[in-house]
């Protein structure tokens, strides 16, 4: 069953990027957004970190998704351990197919951060899966060095240079006096997000300021590309700490992995279940691709795999 939370940041990314960035996961002020794609990663870590991952979806479009997906640069979310009834059922995708990959890594975290992509395949996460995180890759010492405040600020800063794209009649018109008249003086970041909100409800409302969205996107990715670079180091541990951690097999639920470029090296299915979904087209979809099929009662076994797995991959990043 989705928590209440899963079904919020679903909601919240099926609209535009435009759209999405004005809406922090819980309305929070650390629940900003942050991207986790190349560009970004780049400023942390310039060289590829690969590693073997894995992927559970479910069969049809799913699987050809995926299999489009070998070598490029959009992004998905894997994982290095499952419980069982998660890899049978699926987690979004559907279950039943578990792809085996080689894979660049663009984060790696102990739990599912719930990360969603935007409609160019670039995956995002809530500020404050970046700040839990950091207090398990920092043992318990949770800790995004400036990040924090750089992302008050460059909401602070962004919502005052945009406020004057509407008119004070236009804002007086959606809002009461407490946003309208907003002067900035109070830098309480959750009042802050509060007029987050209504300027990103603004843009959305008047179609004839797409131009000026336009550069307050490119300024808030240049904002998180500078606070970026300033923590590199801290963020290296918070988003590749993972990969070594002795315990990554053993998550109450499932990690996540944040990953791209990957090829699929093995497939893996349940015998009673990929004869009932097409196999032929299955088969014909995988082309060369190997696939091993288990028996439902091996579920343990395959875990087991995936375990073993995991560990070998672990000792290269003690």
């Amino acid at each position: 069953m989705k928590t209440f939370y899963q079904y919020l940041t679903e909601v919240q990314w099926q609209g535009s990027l435009s759209e999405k960035l004005f809406r922090p996961a819980g309305g929070l002020a650390n629940g900003v957004w942050i991207p986790l794609s190349n560009a970004q990663l780049k400023k942390i870590q310039p060289k590829q970190v690969r590693t073997k991952v894995f992927h559970v979806t479910g069969y049809g479009e799913n699987v050809k998704k995926i299999v489009k997906l070998q070598g490029s640069k959009k992004s998905i979310s894997a994982f290095t351990s499952m419980n069982s009834l998660a890899l049978k059922t699926g987690i979004q995708g559907g279950g039943g197919v578990i792809f085996e990959l080689d894979a660049n890594v663009l984060g790696s975290f102990s739990d599912d951060i719930m990360s969603k992509p935007d409609k160019s395949g670039r995956r995002w996460t809530a500020l404050f899966s970046l700040v839990i995180q950091s207090t398990e890759s920092l043992d318990g010492d949770g800790d995004l060095g400036t990040m924090e405040d750089d992302m008050d600020n460059l909401i602070f800063n962004l919502s005052k240079k945009y406020k004057s794209t509407f008119t004070q009649e236009q804002w007086s018109k959606r809002y009461n006096t407490k946003i309208a008249e907003f002067d900035f003086k109070n830098r309480d970041p959750e009042k802050m997000i509060e007029f987050w909100v209504a300027l990103g409800a603004m843009f959305k409302h008047h179609s004839d300021s797409k131009s000026v969205l336009k550069n307050l996107i490119k300024d808030y990715f240049d904002g998180v590309d500078k606070t970026y670079k300033k923590n590199s180091k801290i963020l290296q541990k918070v988003l590749f700490g993972h990969l070594g951690d002795r315990n990554r097999n053993n998550p109450e639920y499932w990690d996540e992995l944040i990953v791209n470029d990957f090829k699929v090296d093995l497939v893996h299915v349940f015998e009673d279940e990929y004869m009932e979904n097409d196999y032929e087209g299955f088969t014909k979809t995988l082309g060369k691709i190997p696939f091993m099929s288990w028996h439902s009662m091996d579920l343990f076994a395959l875990q087991s795999h995936i375990a073993d797995v995991a560990d070998r991959e672990r000792k290269k990043f003690k």
